[in-house]
């Protein structure tokens, strides 16, 4: 359903994110989310995140709530998302969940690696 993967050289941390959740997969992730996260502020300085969401699906409202809860959690101001989304309405269902600075919806794994090693 998910996997981290630190990718050291460029100061990322990835998430491939595939299928369609459950709320308890949704709650499951923001546990370990949250370790990865740390662990890379710690490491990098601040949080640089990819979210390759090229496999997943539309995600149902009650794995939402659970996401959004994690965030909330999880998330800091500082922090640099870029998700990449393959579905026009999966970016619209991003573009709703991340309002926030920082974050941005690429096209491509390359796209989003050069988005984030770009932003201070």
């Amino acid at each position: 359903m998910f996997q981290f993967i630190t990718k050291a050289d460029l100061r990322i941390v990835q998430v491939d994110v595939d299928g369609n959740w459950t709320a308890d997969e949704a709650r499951r992730y923001g546990i370990e989310a949250g370790q990865h996260f740390e662990a890379a502020r710690a490491e990098f300085g601040r949080l640089r995140l990819l979210l390759n969401l090229q496999q997943s699906e539309i995600m149902r409202q009650e794995v939402i709530l659970p996401l959004m809860s994690s965030g909330v959690r999880n998330g800091r101001p500082e922090d640099l998302i870029a998700a990449v989304v393959a579905s026009p309405v999966m970016k619209l269902q991003i573009r709703r969940m991340f309002t926030q600075r920082g974050v941005s919806l690429c096209d491509s794994i390359q796209e989003a690696e050069e988005w984030l090693a770009n932003m201070q």
